[in-house]
């Protein structure tokens, strides 16, 4: 069996609806030459560069039941990372990014978002009665600390509440609307900070519609109210994550 055909026992990625990605999600450039690619499960997608903002994304995309699907359950099986494997890995991460950015403020209320179980948090010693998580996977939800706020969601929509700060770490390679969801993110804290980041270098996979460039980040948050303060980098599998301190 190979590894799409293994991969497809679990997800019928094949065989759902989609949408087809004509223009960069960023920039609004028409799309150009799609390139076939066998992703990281074994799935074959097109694949796009923008030629203004540098860019990459997938040149279709799910069905917003489609992802609710993937979510909930085939995402962490295909990559093979159960919850015991995903809170390590989040409080890894939290530990590196709380060394780079010690003065991360502490107060008032967090908004973690794409959060999972919300491990990452606390890595940041964030208390519990701060955080209130948003992600679309309920089963992840489900496992959050107590006394965390929870809401089923999508950055693709609106945010209720307002909050001081964000965090947004590992989640905005998963959107399919970014300069939504950034919008989102700024109007739901729109005098405070947010911490958010993209990989480089991540392999082409369903779950990641962007591969975010320097130039197509930059635009990104400047149009959607950001500003950078602050920059690092953290490493996690190999892969390095450029992190970014926005008010």
């Amino acid at each position: 069996m190979t590894k799409g055909e293994y991969a497809a026992t679990i997800f019928p990625y094949r065989t759902l609806p989609k949408r087809d990605v004509l223009v960069c999600p960023v920039c609004r450039t028409p799309r150009q030459t799609v390139h076939p690619f066998l992703d990281r499960h074994g799935f074959v997608v097109g694949f796009c560069v923008c030629p203004e903002c540098q860019l990459a994304y997938l040149a279709e995309v799910l069905t917003r039941d489609g992802y609710a699907q993937f979510y909930d359950g085939p995402y962490r099986a295909l990559c093979r990372m159960n919850q015991e494997a995903l809170v390590a890995w989040q409080h890894t991460l939290g530990a590196q990014l709380a060394a780079k950015f010690p003065r991360l403020p502490h107060g008032g209320s967090i908004l973690d978002a794409g959060g999972s179980y919300g491990r990452l948090a606390g890595a940041l010693q964030l208390a519990p009665s701060q955080l209130t998580i948003l992600d679309p996977a309920q089963a992840e939800l489900s496992a959050a600390p107590t006394g965390a706020r929870q809401i089923q969601g999508w950055l693709e929509d609106p945010i209720p509440g307002t909050y001081d700060g964000v965090l947004c770490l590992e989640t905005l390679d998963h959107v399919t609307a970014p300069i939504d969801a950034l919008c989102h993110l700024r109007n739901a804290c729109p005098t405070g900070w947010m911490l958010a980041d993209y990989v480089c270098g991540s392999q082409v996979k369903i779950d990641h519609p962007l591969y975010w460039h320097e130039r197509a980040w930059q635009q990104a948050l400047a149009g959607s109210g950001w500003t950078v303060t602050t920059t690092g980098t953290t490493t996690m599998y190999g892969s390095q994550h450029r992190t970014f301190f926005c008010q």
